[in-house]
């Protein structure tokens, strides 16, 4: 006699996910179908099998059926995706008519219903080279980097190859991956197709394609052009220190002092010491003036428009010149010899940098140089680090006389806006999700008021969004009844 549930599951044509697990937890199932069978085998006629659920991984649970020896299955319909745990009993009292539910239940099978197909946001450039830029992210919660393809097909009706991509897709989070990659196509092409193809764990297939579009050949930039990188090759100021000796202790974190506000600016590079003396950086001076535009971003490349006063074909080169320290010291960034706007700039670290653009020739050379207090053209604040984000309490009151939501979070980043913080719910943890309000102050706390009439449970999600775009979010591991 048995009622091991997962005996006939060798013959389910179920795929299972690649995440850890206990050892004391069977293995996990997915499947992109709402409604299963769960088969059992009972050896005596008068037995009786009991099935058991759990939503919430184990806290809580409930009764689904109970079945006689007559019947050899249990139904089971999922009301949304999620991941159920099952257990089951023999012979099991009652009590009001329905079966008593042990406080010692452990999942005998585990299943992941996922019924959505995987997410794919596909980003597309051509470059002024010619080059066709990809930058796709794949968003699923079983999504698996392995599973994540792209192609490449030169012009219509020619074979689909792979699209060369930097490096492996790789999961960036838990329900992310991300992929990247450049293509020179031949000098003939007029256009091409891109496609992404993204098949998740439970079987679901996403097929997202993007057509391009190529200028003619004659107005294309050389395939010898690179993006202008940055001159300043000094190691970051960290970099090969080794703790202070006489720092043995552990850092006492509440005595410290709250550090001065200061704007968001990489420290200068300090000047090469000269032998037996010691040359002290410069404080930064200048900056942007108050009322200057800051462009806030959050990728290591991007581009820069500019405007010739005289002739293409009277300019010797065009340069651009950066600085990194508001503006006292300033730098040959690079020379665009083609003369032809944008500018493509690849940036090495994060920081405020600040350009000019200026035209160079056989007579002036680089007399033309900004000195110390020149005005940037632009700013450009170089942003990649995402905020810290930790999700508090998300309790439900009704202490102000109707209820509502009182949500608390810990948020942090050196970038943040006025009101960098976005909130929604959701009846599933992995979404759709509805907005409660896209624009909320980081006070660590928010009220949410609800409709005295609505019922049901709602996962709630945090996002913390900075100026240049990063962006990171955290749900609340238990629904709210």
């Amino acid at each position: 006699m048995t009622n091991r549930l997962w005996k006939q599951l060798t013959c389910w044509a179920w795929i299972a996910i690649a995440v850890p697990v206990c050892a004391q937890q069977p293995k996990l199932y997915t499947t992109r179908t709402p409604g299963f069978d769960i088969p059992y085998t009972l050896n005596a006629a008068t037995d009786t099998i009991t099935l058991y659920i759990s939503t919430n991984l184990g806290k809580r649970w409930t009764v689904v059926a109970q079945h006689d020896a007559q019947q050899t299955l249990f139904r089971f319909e999922a009301p949304r995706d999620g991941e159920y745990w099952f257990c089951s009993r023999l012979n099991q009292p009652t009590q009001n008519g329905r079966p008593v539910v042990p406080t010692d239940l452990q999942p005998e099978l585990r299943i992941y219903v996922d019924t959505k197909q995987p997410g794919i946001d596909l980003q597309t450039s051509l470059t002024t080279a010619g080059e066709v830029v990809i930058s796709c992210q794949v968003t699923d919660v079983t999504v698996m980097a392995n599973q994540v393809a792209a192609e490449i097909q030169p012009a219509p009706g020619l074979p689909w190859h792979p699209f060369p991509l930097s490096g492996p897709p790789k999961q960036t989070a838990k329900a992310v991956v991300q992929l990247d990659g450049r293509w020179q196509p031949p000098p003939e092409s007029r256009v091409a197709m891109v496609r992404i193809k993204a098949l998740d764990g439970a079987g679901n297939l996403s097929i997202a394609e993007r057509r391009i579009f190529f200028p003619p050949s004659t107005l294309r930039r050389p395939q010898s052009y690179v993006p202008l990188a940055n001159p300043y090759t000094r190691p970051l100021p960290h970099q090969g220190a080794i703790r202070w000796p006489a720092d043995t202790g552990p850092p006492q974190v509440g005595d410290a002092p709250a550090p001065a506000p200061r704007a968001n600016v990489e420290e200068a590079p300090v000047a090469e010491a000269q032998e037996n003396s010691v040359t002290a950086a410069k404080p930064i001076v200048n900056g942007p003036a108050i009322d200057a535009v800051v462009h806030h971003v959050n990728r290591s490349r991007f581009k820069l428009e500019y405007s010739l006063t005289t002739p293409a074909r009277d300019t010797q080169q065009v340069q651009l010149w950066a600085t990194e320290d508001g503006g006292q010291t300033w730098g040959l960034w690079g020379t665009d010899q083609d003369r032809q706007s944008p500018l493509d700039v690849e940036i090495q670290r994060d920081g405020l940098i600040g350009f000019v653009t200026l035209i160079g020739d056989q007579d002036t050379g680089n007399k033309n140089q900004p000195t110390s207090g020149t005005n940037a053209d632009i700013w450009v604040h170089v942003d990649r680090v995402k905020p810290m984000l930790r999700l508090g309490d998300v309790q439900r009151s009704v202490e102000a006389g109707f209820p509502e939501i009182l949500i608390k979070w810990e948020a942090t980043d050196d970038n943040f806006s006025g009101r960098p913080i976005r909130l929604r719910y959701s009846q599933s943890q992995q979404g759709p999700w509805t907005e409660i309000s896209n624009s909320v102050p980081n006070a660590g706390f928010y009220r949410w008021r609800l409709d005295p009439n609505a019922t049901g449970n709602w996962f709630i999600q945090v996002e913390a969004v900075d100026r240049a775009g990063n962006r990171i979010s955290a749900v609340a591991a238990e629904p709210l009844q």
